[in-house]
């Protein structure tokens, strides 16, 4: 099973789309995992993403792979290859597919249809509290002079508000309007936070698509870190433009 985001339905010479734990035949509970650094084999990984982005006529050394450690550090790529310290990316080079791991996190891909730029951030609770989606537009803005009317945005399955419980410690990080409270626990709606993000910085309402599904709730179609812990793989979300 592969996520295409509609929002991009119109932008042919684009391609992106997300993985789920839904696909080649690789060993429970690592079911199409694309993490190195979880308790997987090295083949079931690059099996997994092998077959992940041969649907789209890909291969693995096609990506650009941020060292994702809950951060708000963006780095502006030219090429495909790992890039350390950093949870975004942004591009304006053909043929460098922006990638992102995720277990409960988002992966927030966005697209200038003007200019032709492509953005991708890993976004917890730790990089939207501290605004590594809207950074990330800004500096689409600022380095490649788009315009956030033209930018399209898709926020993946994420850990949702029904299952997002959080600590006392975490929630001042967060407006009260993306916070809950119920059976006196606390919950965060981590895509109404990501929402806002994008339109603080100009996106329209109509050019945010978010993903409806929680991966804490659908165990059968989500790695979730929240509920399998060591156990749990990681999806991959990708976003890059051909020439």
């Amino acid at each position: 099973m592969i996520i295409i985001p509609s929002i991009f339905r119109n932008q042919s010479e684009l391609k992106t789309g997300m993985s789920t734990r839904l696909g080649a035949e690789t060993q429970s509970p690592f079911g199409m995992n694309m993490s190195f650094t979880g308790g997987d084999t090295f083949e079931n990984v690059q099996k997994s993403r092998e077959y992940f982005l041969a649907q789209f006529g890909l291969t693995p050394s096609q990506l650009a792979i941020p060292q994702q450690s809950h951060t708000d550090v963006i780095k502006i790529v030219t090429q495909p290859g790992e890039y350390e310290s950093c949870d975004g990316l942004i591009t304006a080079i053909p043929n460098v597919f922006l990638s992102i791991k995720v277990a409960d996190c988002a992966a927030v891909i966005v697209y200038d249809v003007e200019k032709h730029v492509c953005g991708a951030f890993h976004a917890g609770w730790r990089g939207a509290a501290a605004g590594i989606v809207k950074k990330g537009i800004a500096m689409m803005v600022e380095e490649f002079n788009c315009e956030s009317r033209n930018i399209l945005s898709f926020v993946s399955p994420c850990a949702g508000v029904c299952c997002y419980e959080i600590g006392c410690d975490v929630a001042p990080f967060f407006k009260e309007k993306v916070l809950s409270v119920r059976n006196r626990k606390l919950y965060l709606n981590m895509k109404e936070e990501i929402k806002s993000q994008l339109v603080s910085e100009g996106l329209p309402e109509k050019n945010i698509e978010i993903h409806p599904d929680c991966t804490i709730c659908k165990g059968d179609v989500y790695h979730s870190y929240r509920r399998d812990g060591e156990k749990s793989g990681r999806m991959m979300a990708f976003i890059g433009k051909i020439k």
